[in-house]
């Protein structure tokens, strides 16, 4: 999409989730073998040397089917795609010409959440300073923390793209940020009661019980309250 003219002669075909496409020749029964049976659609393709094609012709037309598979069949759409963003003062030309610095928005560059990077995402909504509100909010903030750190040492199977999810419905922070600081807000936990930690994805906020001094029953608390969610894309 941005210009580059990538090598497909020796291109990953496992990569590629369509079996038709990961067909590869190395014999002469082979490359009989796929004029039989697909040589009709790699003639489609626009690769019309197939039928005369020999074992050495092979690593070219694979290149030609790779590229068709990649490029060619969504040509259109992309073309659609890129004339609008030039409708707005050229920005795909400015995209192309500076494609290093787009990839970000353009492609999948995503890595493991760090915990200075997933609690540099929310705002905390604690009560006023004095009050036993407070004082409770913060002990749950200590078992916050330390469950945190347990995400970290990765001593539980929580990560902090399950916390995200829960929160936001994303499993990203999106590039440019989200829009509103998702935030943290507390609820109070009636004696002899036992309410699990809940989050409204439209407001982008979770509420946690306060006057949870144990770390563990926190993590408990979150561990189920993740996996007994229906969640995004979960059955």
């Amino acid at each position: 999409m941005c210009g580059q003219e990538p090598q497909l002669e020796q291109f990953d075909w496992h990569v590629l989730p369509d079996p038709d496409v990961q067909s590869k020749c190395r014999t002469a029964g082979d490359l009989t073998a796929l004029q039989r049976d697909l040589g009709d659609w790699i003639a489609e393709c626009g690769v019309p040397g197939i039928f005369s094609a020999t074992v050495e012709d092979i690593p070219k037309i694979y290149a030609y089917v790779v590229k068709h598979y990649i490029f060619l069949r969504t040509a259109k759409m992309i073309r659609q795609f890129t004339d609008g963003l030039n409708a707005f003062g050229k920005l795909w030309d400015l995209v192309k010409d500076n494609w290093i610095a787009f990839l970000p928005s353009f492609t999948n560059m995503q890595e493991p959440l760090s915990k200075a990077a997933f609690k540099a995402v929310f705002s905390y909504s604690y009560s006023s300073r004095g009050t036993n509100h407070r004082e409770a909010e913060e002990d749950t903030i200590y078992s916050w923390e330390m469950v945190l750190n347990m995400i970290e040492d990765k001593v539980t199977e929580l990560t902090f793209e399950d916390l995200l999810i829960f929160i936001t419905g994303a499993d990203e922070v999106p590039a440019l940020g989200f829009l509103g600081k998702p935030s943290i807000d507390f609820y109070h936990q009636e004696a002899g009661q036992r309410r699990l930690p809940y989050a409204s994805t439209c407001m982008m906020c979770m509420y946690l019980p306060r006057g949870v001094t144990q770390e563990e029953e926190l993590h408990q608390m979150l561990f189920q309250a993740i996996r007994d969610s229906l969640g995004f894309g979960k059955v």
